[in-house]
């Protein structure tokens, strides 16, 4: 049947995908902004987020829930092949999760995982592995972290062709090889734009505004053939986050977005039935620490 988790705890979890980390050589002043290759390079983040989901069910309201965690993610550059592909690996820490619905606030336990990615030095992801046996798990509520639904967070670190300057704008299309079905790809169109440049942890940094969206399908069918379900599932997000062009990674990215996902479900016994959930996740990120060097700035 179709996964009960599509699209609930999704925000932060790849956030890997959007630096490679680097101590090497910093670019030549007028190149285009990359992410820098550093073999053994490590980067911590922090992460949270607070998700608002309301449902409906044949039309009458089901009930308005939250979910909020902090947690972290470790990144590590492990290599890159000789076309200038970086393999970046990508370890979320497990943190609990507290739940706020019609009773009182309680709290749960969301699992970690480990997940590893090929990316560009434009921040293209070619390849995604999920390296631990399953992806993150709020067991108490049976929800899984599906990171390949995390697009909307790599999707942020596209870096354009060629140098940044206030005012620059770039665009385009993202297809994200899926972590949890072998594959299958999770696509999303991305507008960036370049707000200027602001100072952050003692570093000069782009402050970069984007803007996503993407839909998809899926169905499935009973083995029985006693039902069958169709999903559509839509999400909208705007991004700010802050490059630093000398150090080739994501300082800090904080955002907005908004998920819609409806379910029509034929059963033969007893009929048609819709429902609809919408979902509102606010968003932060920062770094915390470069390898061993703590960044103190939020």
């Amino acid at each position: 049947m179709l996964r009960r988790d599509r699209g609930l705890l999704l925000a932060l979890v790849v956030l890997g995908l959007t630096i490679a980390g680097s101590s090497a050589a910093p670019p030549t002043t007028g190149n285009a902004p990359r992410y820098h290759q550093g073999e053994g390079d490590r980067a911590r983040y922090a992460l949270s987020a607070t998700i608002t989901a309301t449902g409906l069910v044949n039309e009458a309201k089901t009930g308005r829930a939250s979910f909020s965690f902090d947690t972290s993610c470790a990144v590590e550059f492990v290599g890159a092949t000789s076309d200038g592909v970086m393999r970046v690996q990508a370890e979320l820490a497990p943190c609990s999760v507290t739940i706020k619905s019609q009773g009182k606030p309680r709290t749960a336990r969301m699992e970690g995982a480990s997940m590893a990615y090929d990316v560009t030095s434009r921040g293209l992801v070619q390849t995604a592995e999920l390296l631990s046996a399953e992806p993150p798990l709020v067991p108490e509520l049976g929800i899984i972290v599906t990171p390949d639904d995390a697009f909307l967070v790599s999707a942020v670190g596209v870096l354009p062709t060629k140098p940044l300057q206030a005012g620059d704008k770039w665009h385009g299309t993202v297809a994200l090889p899926s972590l949890s079905e072998p594959g299958a790809v999770v696509s999303a169109a991305y507008d960036s734009k370049v707000l200027g440049r602001v100072a952050y942890a003692g570093r000069s940094c782009w402050r970069i505004t984007t803007k996503l969206r993407s839909s998809r399908e899926e169905s499935q069918s009973a083995s029985c053939g006693r039902w069958n379900a169709h999903a559509k599932l839509t999400q909208t997000g705007t991004k700010e986050w802050l490059f630093d062009p000398e150090a080739g990674l994501v300082m800090k990215m904080d955002g907005k977005d908004s998920l819609v996902i409806s379910l029509l479900l034929e059963d033969v016994v007893e009929g048609q039935n819709e429902a609809k959930l919408t979902a509102t996740i606010q968003s932060h990120s920062r770094l915390t620490e470069l390898n061993g060097e703590k960044i103190a700035a939020k």
